[in-house]
């Protein structure tokens, strides 16, 4: 994905984690979702999308229980996956 990364893509990714450090736990919520998918998306693998698009279901349990116990170093881990 990061090679197919484009300007505006990296500037959502860097939004989402400014709102991923301070906003609200919905806010927080759809931060974490979009930096996944935009990530996603920019792999452009097809399989890959396709498998992501159908655990959707799971994936929201999973970021739900992340972002509600506020796990420790989330945003950081983002900040690093943004940076390289």
């Amino acid at each position: 994905a990061a090679t197919y990364m484009s300007e505006e893509d990296l500037a959502l990714l860097s939004e989402c984690i400014h709102m991923g450090r301070t906003g609200t736990v919905e806010e927080i919520m759809n931060a974490n979702k979009k930096f996944h998918d935009l990530i996603v998306q920019a792999s452009r693998n097809p399989v890959m999308i396709d498998i992501i698009d159908r655990m959707q279901s799971i994936i929201y349990l999973f970021r739900k229980t992340v972002v509600y116990h506020k796990r420790p170093f989330l945003i950081d881990e983002h900040q690093e996956i943004y940076d390289a």
